[in-house]
């Protein structure tokens, strides 16, 4: 059979280079007395409620054009200059914006990602993490939700995030940004890494503004794509795409609204399913459920399936628990083991015919329906 990993040797040194920093990162909790250890753990919110605010504020696009002095930079902010000065000297002595002087700052290679002209810039992300509906669910809610056993976001908004976000558009457009900003920093491994010249048509399920598809299909230019998502987000996605002007792929993606527990796309013997960073916001029963829809709508026994996700391969690796704790808060989904996705796979009459590893945190998963 048809193998699909490429670059295999590339992949394997990326993910030996990321245990062994996620290895160094701890080396400094571990020099540091316990005490105090737990001490910078409790009051690590004042980093990332500073972070917020000088994202809100925009300082890194302020300061887009070189250096400026604080009386300059609190003028055009209109802010208390005295204050302004001494937030940053606290986000510089983390490394994020640099002092030239006493009185004059700059960006350095970490703000620069807060600039809004810098192209894998992540401000929505900040934005999006820090706002009022993830506050309330992160501090007030988690309490109650580990007691309860139920997402915090649902127990403080009194409905699961899918559903908030379909009628609450500013939250729901700030929430598509940071995917898209989170999409840039990954690059395109998820593309290069996988042989997708192995199908003719992707339908790309949960795709928002298509920009995975258009990915793929610059890099593969035989392959044509369709977007599935929820009709309020289809209806904006569709009017203005962000690669509208590569014509080359705008003429071979299309739109269609669909529901991953609804109507979907049928498929045909070289189309192939695609989930990016969907099923992980499921339990796994939805996932199964999900998966068997997609085997009824597909019209065929065996459809193809590539799943995007992170495979746990290290409980205790820093980066997988914060998103699966992410997950814990916001929905009933986790981050899964290859095991846990192995049970959902069988359950929903699938096949895992590869695992594929990228240059990144995402795995690929190739399944087939089972005849």
């Amino acid at each position: 059979m048809k193998h699909f990993a490429k670059n295999r040797f590339k992949t394997r040194i990326f993910h030996w280079l990321f245990k062994f920093a996620n290895a160094i990162a701890q080396l400094p909790d571990r020099m540091t007395p316990a005490p105090f250890r737990l001490i910078q753990m409790g009051s690590a919110y004042w980093q990332s409620r500073v972070l917020y605010l000088v994202t809100e504020l925009d300082i890194a696009t302020h300061l887009h054009s070189g250096p400026r002095t604080i009386k300059d930079l609190a003028s055009s902010l209109q802010v208390h200059e005295d204050h302004l000065r001494r937030t940053l000297r606290f986000m510089a002595a983390f490394g994020i914006f640099e002092f030239t002087d006493i009185d004059t700052v700059r960006n350095n290679e970490v703000s620069a990602f807060l600039d809004r002209n810098h192209k894998n810039n992540v401000r929505s992300m900040i934005l999006m993490h820090q706002s009022t509906p993830m506050y309330e669910a992160w501090w007030k809610g988690i309490s109650e939700g580990i007691r309860q056993g139920e997402p915090a976001f649902a127990l403080r908004h009194g409905e699961q995030l899918f559903d908030y976000m379909a009628h609450h558009s500013d939250f729901n457009r700030l929430f598509s940004e940071a995917m898209t900003s989170v999409e840039a920093l990954t690059g395109d491994h998820f593309a290069r890494d996988f042989d997708w010249s192995g199908f003719q048509h992707i339908i790309d399920i949960g795709g928002s503004n298509g920009s995975k598809s258009a990915t793929i299909l610059h890099i593969h230019p035989t392959l044509t794509a369709t977007v599935c998502d929820l009709p309020e987000v289809i209806d904006e996605a569709s009017q203005n795409p962000p690669w509208a002007e590569q014509k080359s792929i705008a003429s071979r993606i299309s739109f269609v609204q669909g529901n991953v527990f609804g109507e979907l796309p049928p498929s045909g013997p070289c189309d192939v399913y695609f989930l990016s960073a969907v099923l992980h916001g499921f339990s796994d029963n939805e996932c199964v459920t999900i998966l068997k829809n997609i085997r009824n709508r597909s019209g065929r026994e065996d459809p193809w399936v590539v799943i995007m996700e992170m495979v746990v391969d290290d409980p205790i690796n820093r980066t997988m628990a914060a998103f699966d704790l992410q997950m814990l808060v916001c929905t009933h989904g986790r981050e899964r083991t290859l095991m846990q996705w192995h049970q959902i796979f069988t359950q929903s009459g699938f096949e895992l015919i590869e695992t594929v590893a990228t240059s990144s945190l995402a795995t690929l998963l190739l399944i087939r329906g089972q005849v």
